[in-house]
């Protein structure tokens, strides 16, 4: 049962993991198990002793069902609940998870909230902030671990490098650079003999990506050197293990010349680009994406031909190598972006099933992405044709387009024609504004993206009574509503002498003592300052002494400084008094 539960904790299956709760229940309150309903559990019902401490790993496997399934509200409350920490005080979340119902789950009489031992419990919720990008609260989660544990936290690798990964995803640099220095014990931290934390590949490759982010090419060489020389990581599966190398090549690919990205693939990857490299062991996979990035589409079909000859030759045909459809798409997208568009069709024709090879069932089926790829391109090339025959592709062999396709198509006939692109969004997106005359079948949900790029189209064609509809329907739709697109309305007006419409839509959308209740976005100085100037340009103002009094207050408002910027305005002021001084005293005792 334990088993089972982690099997469905790692994988995030909260549901699962309180069945497997309940069946545990059974087991230790000496309950008559159903054997009929569950087989494989009848030797367990006889041979298990009702111990509480099978309880501790019911605990620790919920908590982990929730980090897997990113519900940080979930577990914050299991870990308030089921753990004595002292962070379990600092997380009290406002709400019970209605939806699982926790309140249920009722601890045995007797048995309180465990005291962790060791680091795990502490290390999953570090997990589940460093994946929300929240290193402050991992940060918070370690501090609490130095203080139940403080042993431990010197030593356990895991944790430490939870949180240096937390650092590094949510780019807060600096703080990863001095945590590694004081923490871990390295050849690459020089003040590091104190430190008891001993660094292993994956705290190398966490400093690699670090390094690779600041473009410190000395410290990420250092790094690399030690990962490929030391002793203690030249075991089959660390020299094998082509993170570092991925990182690495990545990093020559935005730094250095094509030439010393060769080099460095011949040097450690397994192909037959050289023959001298055939003793490597490290299997190379889309690396030509990094030729892509750098617009050499010579290159990229170099590699991608050379895949097609190492998978016969080298890897005996293995699918994986070369049948993937990522290789494909970053080959499509490289054709593409050099304009290339006769060959990536080529490509996709001949790869990939397709009406032309009779649905060849030897090859891929072509995946949404890889359609989008043709959709973007021809939408950003206004090709209404090559536009369509793509969707009538689609729709051949039974690929399903996405919210990102029906964008392209709407983008595509806007650019073209603004009214055609409020008819082509009626047929594609669910919106208020209703149905087009040939709507689809399944039409997708609006974004705040849609909207403004109809506003832009139809400012440009000056067809300002359909734009008033179409900012009506984005009021009244239930997706998030974006300050910019307004704004956009409002500078529209005042370009075209339409001051009473401009006003309108200050006094609707923008906060300030004349607006409205729906107001709600944060003017700039620019607008109000705009405003403000085509007000006084009319003769007569006076029918306008409101709106000027509210312009006036919101710019004055902004124009005021910060406490912030206030105080260190009187710290500057306070140091060049201090380095006057200082040139006087200087002076005199010389």
């Amino acid at each position: 049962v334990l088993s089972e539960m982690n099997r469905f904790a790692s994988r995030g299956r909260v549901d699962r993991v309180l069945k497997m709760w309940s069946v545990m229940q059974k087991i230790l309150k000496r309950e008559p198990l159903d054997t009929n309903q569950h087989p494989e559990l009848r030797q367990i019902a006889q041979d298990i002793d009702a111990q509480t401490s099978r309880i501790v790993y019911f605990y620790v496997y919920l908590l982990k069902a929730f980090v897997n399934a990113h519900d940080v509200q979930a577990a914050e409350e299991a870990m308030q609940k089921y753990f004595v920490t002292s962070f379990s005080r600092l997380a009290q979340p406002k709400h019970l998870i209605s939806d699982l119902n926790l309140q249920q789950i009722r601890v045995n009489e007797g048995i309180l909230p465990v005291t962790p031992t060791n680091p795990s419990v502490y290390t999953l919720m570090m997990k589940l902030y460093a994946q929300k990008l929240n290193s402050a609260a991992a940060a918070k989660v370690y501090e609490s671990l130095e203080k139940d544990l403080p042993e431990m936290a010197a030593m356990d690798c895991l944790a430490n490098n939870t949180l240096l990964s937390a650092y590094v995803d949510s780019n807060q640099y600096n703080s990863a650079k001095l945590f590694f220095t004081l923490k871990y014990r390295s050849p690459v931290n020089p003040s590091s003999e104190s430190n008891t934390v001993y660094p292993d590949m994956a705290t190398y490759a966490i400093m690699m990506k670090l390094s690779a982010a600041l473009n410190e090419d000395e410290q990420i060489n250092k790094i690399f050197e030690i990962l490929t020389t030391d002793k203690q990581f030249q075991d089959a599966r660390s020299r094998n293990d082509p993170y570092k190398y991925n990182i690495m090549l990545s990093h020559i690919s935005k730094t250095k010349t094509t030439d010393e990205l060769l080099e460095f693939f011949q040097k450690y990857f397994k192909s037959s680009l050289n023959v001298h490299t055939l003793k490597n062991k490290v299997i190379p996979t889309i690396h030509f994406k990094c030729f892509s990035e750098k617009k050499d589409i010579a290159q990229v079909q170099k590699f991608f031909e050379l895949m097609v000859h190492d998978r016969e030759k080298l890897f005996n045909n293995d699918t994986d190598l070369f049948m993937d459809k990522t290789a494909f798409h970053v080959l499509i997208d490289a054709h593409l972006r050099s304009g290339k568009e006769r060959q990536a069709r080529e490509i996709l024709e001949n790869f990939f099933q397709t009406k032309k090879n009779n649905f060849d069932k030897n090859l891929m089926k072509p995946s949404v992405s890889h359609y989008n790829l043709f959709l973007i391109h021809y939408a950003r090339s206004l090709m209404q044709s090559e536009l369509e025959e793509i969707l009538t592709m689609m729709e051949q062999d039974g690929t399903q387009p996405d919210a990102n396709s029906a964008f392209s198509v709407v983008a595509c006939a806007a650019k073209r024609n603004s009214e055609q692109g409020v008819e082509e969004f009626k047929r594609w997106f669910n919106s208020p504004m209703g149905l087009s005359k040939t709507p689809r079948p399944k039409r997708f949900p609006t974004t705040s993206r849609v909207y403004e790029l109809l506003v832009i189209t139809l400012i440009k064609e000056k067809k300002f009574d359909l734009l008033e509809d179409v900012v009506q329907t984005y009021d009244k739709d239930t997706c998030r509503r974006s300050g910019s697109t307004y704004r956009k309305v409002l500078f529209a007006y005042l370009n075209n002498s339409k001051l009473d419409d401009a006003i309108r839509v200050f006094r609707t959308y923008f906060i300030s003592p004349a607006s409205h209740a729906k107001a709600g976005f944060k003017a700039d100085l620019q607008m109000c300052n705009t405003l403000l100037w085509n007000i006084y340009n009319q003769k007569d103002t006076k029918e306008h002494t409101e709106i000027i009094r509210a312009l006036r207050f919101v710019r004055d408002k902004l124009q005021q400084k910060t406490p912030q910027e206030m105080k260190q305005e009187r710290d500057e002021r306070q140091r060049a008094v201090h380095e006057e001084q200082k040139k006087v005293d200087d002076g005199y005792l010389a």
